[in-house]
């Protein structure tokens, strides 16, 4: 009999596209993968040709997340599964993991539940290690041989076909927003990069709808502009991800677009400020770059992004000159 496992990474998009690495190297061993996601992320796995079956948490309001909870956890205990591997280390999901009935129950330490758990290790940031790595040392904990994955998409060739009308001539992309500013690479330095990049490339911006403000103010300042175009709220996320599959190259800030465009394995240049690749969050796609300040004192000033440089001065932004890498 097939052995079931369940996955559980409830974190935000950034993480739960990494997670389909894991996902990918469970699958290698046999088992059926189901996966366990917050709502909205459910979108990545569901054409996964690794899963099985997507279980979703609606954490949105104190009363949705904690009735969504309790169904969860009667959903998982009646689908007897082997093996349960909880990538978060929060409370909720360590509930769900130790009375999932699983045989196998594997977790981080820093969970306040993996004392019940069955085999678990220490969550460690080392230096140079990619998170997916860190991840699949807890299905080592089980499976010593299981190997190591990329992040990958399934694009559907429905999904392919929608973005065919963006293709027609060659392109690039851009994706300037971050929800933190400290990662966020400045309109000036945009406008930088879209001087040095050939004119007879189209420049496709990229973003949630709440950046197409910020995309269209990049836009305005350039004098020749016939060539950029402002597609943010325009694509799905699985869209951008399509559309990026196929670009001469993708600039991103140290954030979502970084996963989504390495899980397509698409041409990557990714600008590292506040933070450092180091860290473990760095672009797995074949032809990738890293764009950073090497040797600030202040740098990094943390593992994720700031509302604010705590220096004042952003030197990790305004003395880097960005590189087109084409």
């Amino acid at each position: 009999m097939t052995k079931k496992a369940l996955l559980i990474q409830t974190a935000f998009i950034g993480d739960a596209i990494l997670s389909t690495a894991l996902l990918s190297s469970i699958s290698e061993l046999g088992y059926t993968c189901d996966v366990l996601v917050r709502s909205g992320n459910e979108v990545f796995f569901e054409n996964h040709s690794d899963c099985r079956k997507v279980l979703i948490w609606n954490k949105k309001g104190f009363t949705n997340k904690y009735k969504s909870l309790f169904r969860l956890s009667n959903i998982i205990r009646s689908e007897h599964y082997d093996t349960v591997i909880n990538l978060q280390r929060f409370a909720a999901t360590g509930l769900l993991t130790a009375f999932s009935g699983a045989k196998a129950k594997v977790g981080f330490m820093q969970n306040p539940l993996s004392f019940a758990f069955t085999h678990k290790t220490k969550h460690t940031v080392k230096l140079n290690f990619h998170e997916c790595n860190r991840n699949v040392e807890l299905l080592q904990l089980l499976h010593p041989e299981a190997k190591f994955k990329a992040p990958n998409l399934c694009l559907s060739q429905a999904l392919m076909e929608s973005v065919e009308v963006y293709q027609t001539k060659p392109y690039v992309c851009i994706f300037p927003g971050s929800v933190w500013f400290s990662k966020r690479l400045s309109s000036d330095k945009w406008l930088e990069l879209i001087t040095k990049l050939p004119q007879d490339l189209t420049v496709y911006f990229l973003g949630a709808p709440n950046e197409f403000d910020l995309c269209q103010g990049i836009i305005d300042q350039v004098e020749s502009k016939s060539n950029l175009k402002n597609l943010c709220g325009k694509l799905s996320l699985m869209q951008s991800a399509a559309l990026g599959k196929s670009a001469e190259m993708n600039y991103c800030n140290d954030s979502s677009p970084v996963h989504f465009l390495t899980a397509v394995n698409a041409k990557v240049s990714a600008f590292f400020l506040s933070t450092s690749p180091l860290f473990g969050f760095y672009p797995l796609s074949d032809v990738s770059y890293l764009q950073e300040v090497a040797n600030l004192k202040c740098k990094p000033c943390g593992m994720v992004g700031k509302a604010e440089c705590p220096e004042t001065h952003f030197n990790c932004n305004y003395q880097l000159s960005p590189k087109t890498h084409l």
